[in-house]
């Protein structure tokens, strides 16, 4: 009956251990052995999404909570359960109208691959890249920062080459340093196999036009275009603009 601590650590609170984690008991040779918990699975996850980049609770980010009222998005959730059961390494990718859900799919793929016991890292590229660049002439920084995106076993990019807009609302192209890393990340994955989620308003025809050798792996890791999908632009489609604001008279 002595309580245990884990639950300060990760959160997961539990009542058949008492947040021991686990059971001491003797076995048939009377030695002292110990067996985990059932919610040890939980509290693996837990400790994975905080080394992840997520926030702890993701924002509800998940299947269960991901709207499924129109065609697109039903096979947008078929396609991302799919990816989920694949045996193969397969990446994915998913552009188009701003405010659609990618980030939401994308995120609830990851929180399945995290139950799967996989490290997970989320990368917002916008934020990393201009890490990244900001160490670009110190060696020893960059490769410790880049390897480890290289290297992690799941790799999450959202708004992957996200830039500002020019004035007829057009994205600008991003500069060449940027591209240079993206190509670097990239590259280093496709050679090593390594599970890669995308998410952006870029569509992958707009990647080619950016660097054709970053949009071919792509492609090809997605399985050309089995997880290689782009929602149209469309305003119905932008679930962020269904907000208002109170309205004082």
């Amino acid at each position: 009956k002595q309580p245990g601590k884990l639950n300060k650590f990760d959160g997961v609170n539990c009542p058949k251990c008492n947040n021991r984690g686990g059971f001491f008991f003797l076995d048939e040779n009377n030695n002292e052995s110990f067996k985990l918990c059932e919610c040890h699975r939980k509290r693996q996850m837990s400790k994975n999404l905080k080394k992840s980049g997520f926030s702890q609770n993701t924002n509800g980010k998940t299947f269960e909570t991901f709207v499924q009222n129109k065609n697109w998005q039903i096979k947008l959730a078929r396609k991302a359960k799919e990816f989920i059961e694949e045996k193969r390494i397969f990446w994915f990718y998913v552009g188009g109208q701003c405010g659609s859900g990618k980030t939401h799919i994308c995120t609830a793929i990851s929180i399945k691959l995290l139950e799967q016991n996989k490290n997970v890292y989320y990368m917002p590229w916008r934020d990393e890249v201009t890490r990244l660049k900001s160490v670009i002439y110190n060696e020893q920084k960059y490769r410790s920062l880049i390897n480890c995106l290289k290297n992690v076993e799941v790799l999450y990019i959202d708004d992957f080459f996200k830039t500002g807009k020019n004035l007829d609302g057009k994205p600008l192209m991003p500069a060449a340093q940027e591209v240079n890393i993206a190509y670097e990340l990239v590259n280093a994955r496709y050679a090593n196999k390594k599970i890669t989620l995308f998410s952006g308003e870029r569509s992958i025809e707009d990647i080619e036009k950016i660097d054709d050798a970053i949009s071919g792996r792509i492609y090809e890791m997605c399985n050309n275009s089995s997880y290689c999908i782009f929602i149209k632009s469309d305003p119905d489609s932008n679930f962020r603009t269904k907000i208002h604001s109170t309205i004082l008279e």
